[in-house]
């Protein structure tokens, strides 16, 4: 994306300078709220093609984290354009400070296009693992950068056709469409990881909000724990004939699945366990 922008504005050694700055600042602001929801950075690249930020992919299980995540890269530069802006009003006014404002919203509009792997992709992601949940989440991302990227290559074409420079969207859209292919959904053990996270939490800090999500007694326990993703503690109270027969914990649940295997429900944790409720019901 860096040599695309930078092609468009007449590409002289300190406009690339300024352009790497701008995107520089862009990626220093993900790994400051990155660091702050404590998740882990694997690399960082800067390529003639923009930032690229491998993060632990934890970080897609917490919608607010993400949000907050990728939100702040686009903040960063439209706090800049702002700042340029007020500078201007004030008087202090030149070329560099012209390009160093146009790189800003450049990088902030490009940014929040609603599409993987853009930061506004991103923040409709965690939009929608929040409302959704993770799995349904991977679809719709999918589905809708494929519709964006689609827009952006029709627009771009239909300018060119008409010779008014559409090369800049129809570069954006296909980039867009060759990351469709790295949107998948997510794993089991992503979910497993994700309770080792929260023992490690609850380890250092004594205490963890808890979370508490009604089940039926013969939900599968891999659909609860695949629909249910959050950062809390999960507590599962698992009811039949409007009536709360046993709470399971999220811990319980997975060492249930891991011990009678994929298929497993609610059921198989009531037995497992031998409690009195499973006993009360064995009996009805």
């Amino acid at each position: 994306m860096l040599l695309v922008i930078l092609f468009f504005q007449g590409g002289s050694a300190l406009h690339f300078l300024m352009l790497l700055s701008a995107l520089a600042l862009h990626e220093i602001s993900h790994l400051i709220t990155i660091n702050l929801f404590e998740y882990q950075v694997n690399e960082l690249k800067l390529t003639p093609f923009g930032g690229c930020l491998s993060v632990d992919p934890l970080f897609e299980t917490n919608p607010t984290a993400e949000f907050i995540i990728a939100a702040s890269g686009p903040f960063m530069n439209w706090a800049m354009v702002g700042g340029v802006a007020y500078l201007k009003l004030l008087g202090v006014e030149n070329a560099i400070l012209t390009s160093w404002q146009l790189y800003h919203i450049l990088i902030g509009f490009i940014n929040l296009i609603p599409a993987f792997p853009l930061d506004g992709g991103r923040m409709l992601h965690a939009w929608l693992v929040k409302h959704c949940g993770l799995a349904a989440a991977a679809v719709w991302s999918k589905v809708l950068s494929l519709i964006s990227a689609v827009i952006l290559m029709g627009y771009g074409v239909e300018r060119l056709s008409k010779r008014q420079g559409g090369s800049f969207y129809l570069f954006v859209g296909l980039f867009i469409l060759c990351h469709l292919f790295f949107i998948n959904k997510p794993r089991l053990a992503l979910y497993w990881r994700l309770l080792q996270r929260k023992k490690r939490i609850l380890g250092r800090k004594g205490h963890m909000p808890i979370r508490h999500v009604m089940v039926r007694l013969e939900t599968p326990l891999r659909d609860a724990l695949a629909h249910n993703v959050s950062d809390d503690y999960l507590y599962f109270s698992v009811y039949k004939g409007g009536e709360v027969i046993f709470t399971v914990s999220e811990e319980t649940a997975w060492e249930t699945l891991t011990q009678k295997g994929f298929q497993a429900t609610f059921l198989e944790t009531m037995k497992r366990e031998n409690t009195e409720s499973w006993k009360n019901f064995h009996t009805c």
